[in-house]
């Protein structure tokens, strides 16, 4: 497996060369691979590893989306994974307005790690910020898409940079030993 691995590793290296636009990121259990949407690029976040920012100077400089994927020792739960996150933002901030939202993307069906299922949230915040994140269940990882935007306008007019993101994402389980060499 750590042979496969490491060819993966080698073949998107040099698809990155040739397509500067693709990323991969990485967890014990999984690797993500996905593309920055035309007009964001990467930007240095320890946290967050794979953190975009827009280029447009028309957008608010705190508009951000990020792919962040957990990992978890059994079978998470993405309708239970949103339910906390929703429980923990509200303790947090009561007047926030959260709302389930219906998308659907064709990348994201069962496949052998995925496990097709996937939430998606939208929450409006006191201060105008809206936000969606997005929570793919895997088999031991849940794969979160956010967008976060100063306002419902900016919002609506970067959804479909989200969905774009969204739609590039491939979704594997890896065996990643961090101690390797």
């Amino acid at each position: 497996m750590k042979i496969l691995f490491s060819l993966v590793l080698f073949t998107i290296a040099f698809l990155n060369t040739a397509a500067a636009q693709m990323q991969m990121l990485y967890g014990k259990n999984h690797a993500i691979f996905a593309m920055i949407p035309e007009k964001w690029q990467l930007n240095e976040n320890k946290e967050i590893p794979f953190f975009l920012k827009p280029e447009r100077a028309e957008v608010n400089p705190m508009t951000y989306m990020y792919v962040l994927g957990i990992d978890y020792e059994t079978t998470p739960v993405a309708k239970d994974w949103v339910a906390a996150n929703n429980e923990y933002l509200l303790k947090k901030m009561p007047e926030v307005k959260i709302k389930s939202t219906k998308v659907k993307f064709s990348n994201l069906k069962r496949n052998g790690y995925l496990t097709g299922k996937y939430e998606a949230v939208t929450y409006a915040y006191p201060n105008d910020r809206k936000e969606i994140i997005l929570a793919i269940e895997c088999e031991k990882t849940i794969v979160s898409v956010v967008l976060s935007a100063k306002d419902a306008t900016e919002f609506k007019k970067l959804y479909k940079d989200f969905k774009e993101l969204v739609k590039s994402l491939r979704i594997t389980e890896a065996e990643v030993d961090e101690n390797a060499e």
